[in-house]
């Protein structure tokens, strides 16, 4: 599912700028998993995978747990 929205944006990054993006555009290097967070504020905000928790309605599910919907 992630590599279709990347494709898509891929995509849409083509259509928008047919010469192509720099190499230093942050765009470009998401694009090319070359992303490199170090240094930044986001670099800070992620998350392992193993600390990872879904919140929704004031209830915590933590990796592992299994989404139960009634019906």
């Amino acid at each position: 599912m992630l590599s279709d929205v990347l494709d898509k944006l891929r995509g849409a990054v083509m259509i928008v700028y047919p010469m192509g993006l720099p190499k230093y555009e942050d765009v470009q290097a998401i694009l090319d998993d070359a992303e490199d967070l170090s240094g930044k504020q986001a670099g800070k905000e992620v998350i392992p995978v193993e600390q990872m928790q879904l919140w929704w309605a004031n209830k915590t599910s933590s990796l592992g747990d299994t989404l139960l919907f009634p019906v």
